[in-house]
């Protein structure tokens, strides 16, 4: 014993401290395993969280663990379902999982009785097969055609000395006098003009007069002008400026006495003969439409026949505000029965085509994904079992709504109280993750 204490004395104090560390730590692994075993405590956990939970239909807040009577109304307790997901073993791989995981977020299928069914209204439509006529309808302005309006103004200083047109809205007609004006520069020329014509064989006579014709033809003045002033032999004060086009006068800004400078607007004459109807289009519609589709325009609170238009040109920018894509569509208005700034819709038309469609209440849109609540049958008879599912949605053509994935022909789809069976199925899921917590 002596021998073997002496023999201790002389083992370096390293190597102690390393067998007592080596033994703590196999001691606490072995506390490990017995504490997590499948055989030990966890497991009677993992029994307790598979135990079906009980809540009741009428306060789907209250829940219990065995099967009772609610203390609120007295109902029995009906048990929850238990979800394929939450009960996976921890070392589930990640194909299990995506298979056990519901394709509708947030939301769980759920059971209603015949007596709760009739209570809520529940009515439900087969998915089907129909022909997409007519087209895209959205609200629509009208605008006036920018590349019919033109500005009357002069190339040189003047005074207003007569005014023929003096009110916005009157219609004119090309050729009609606007207004007279009184230019010295405009007279000087004309001067110089009879001058010349009074000394024809002179050769600087005649180029006096080309001279003076030029600078009245770059000043707008007519050749009938110049004609009258060679008449008379004497240069005419005013100067008669004429309508360049027929149209409204959409702005005048002349004033009787005053004077105005080259260059300064006078008058606005707008053509409405033809008119923008400008549609706003949703996002999710954009793509149906085209440049050269033809539309049609109906005004609103007004019974005349649509007027026939055609697509001219998609905006490339998003409004900000509203979140829609302008399309201008060009109207015909030769009876000029519209008027700028009126409301009302245009139809975009396109080509008839055959598409999966179900009633537009029967699709719900939570922004991020649209959903349908389909109704499960067997032997032909409702088993009062509803799933939601994902769906993607296409155009929607008065009351119905294309859907292009996620729904199959003859499918029976929730179209009365789908926002009921929402909710439900969203408590039953909240209370199902509740339920299932550790």
């Amino acid at each position: 014993m002596q021998a073997i204490e002496q023999k201790a004395r002389g083992v370096p104090v390293w190597v102690v401290a390393l067998v007592f560390v080596l033994g703590a730590a196999l001691g606490a692994v072995g506390w490990f395993k017995l504490g997590h075993a499948p055989d030990g405590a966890p497991q009677h956990e993992h029994a307790a969280a598979k135990q079906p939970r009980f809540h009741c239909p009428m306060h789907p807040t209250y829940t219990d663990d065995h099967a009772s009577s609610c203390p609120i109304c007295g109902m029995k307790l009906v048990a929850l379902a238990a979800t394929p997901a939450k009960d996976m073993p921890r070392d589930a791989t990640p194909p299990q999982l995506a298979q056990t995981a519901t394709a509708t977020e947030g939301l769980e299928t759920v059971e209603i009785s015949a007596e709760r069914r009739q209570l809520l209204g529940v009515r439900s439509v087969a998915a089907s097969e129909q022909s997409l006529a007519g087209g895209l309808r959205t609200t629509a302005r009208l605008a006036v055609d920018e590349s019919r309006v033109r500005r009357v103004t002069i190339k040189i200083d003047g005074f207003i000395e007569k005014l023929y047109v003096t009110t916005v809205g009157q219609t004119v007609k090309k050729g009609q006098p606007l207004l007279a004006v009184y230019s010295p520069e405009v007279l000087a020329a004309e001067t110089e003009l009879l001058v010349a014509q009074q000394s024809d064989a002179d050769t600087a006579g005649s180029k006096l007069g080309e001279a003076a014709r030029q600078r009245l033809a770059l000043w707008d003045v007519g050749t009938g002008t110049v004609a009258s002033v060679l008449k008379a032999g004497k240069p005419l004060r005013e100067l008669t400026i004429h309508a360049p086009m027929s149209g409204v006068v959409t702005a005048a800004t002349a004033v009787l006495g005053s004077k105005v400078a080259a260059g300064e607007p006078l008058f606005d004459l707008t053509d409405l003969g033809q008119l923008w109807a400008i549609a706003d289009v949703r996002a999710p519609d954009i793509d149906r439409v085209q440049v050269g589709m033809k539309a049609q325009f109906y005004l609103g609170g007004s019974r005349h026949a649509p007027y026939p238009g055609e697509v001219k040109l998609i905006e490339p920018a998003i409004d900000p505000k509203t979140r829609t894509l302008r399309v201008r569509v060009l109207i015909s208005n030769e009876d000029n029965s519209l008027h700028p700034e009126a409301f009302g819709e245009v139809e975009l038309l396109s080509a008839s085509r055959t598409a999966l469609v179900v009633p537009s209440d029967a699709v719900l849109d939570s922004g991020r994904q649209q959903v349908v609540f389909i109704e499960h049958a067997t032997n032909g008879q409702n088993n009062g079992e509803f799933e939601p599912r994902v769906v993607k949605t296409g155009s929607t053509v008065g009351d119905f709504t294309e859907i292009t994935s996620g729904l199959r022909i003859g499918e029976r789809v929730v179209t009365r109280a789908a926002f009921l069976l929402d909710s439900e199925s969203r408590l039953k899921a909240a209370l199902s993750s509740l339920g299932s917590a550790p």
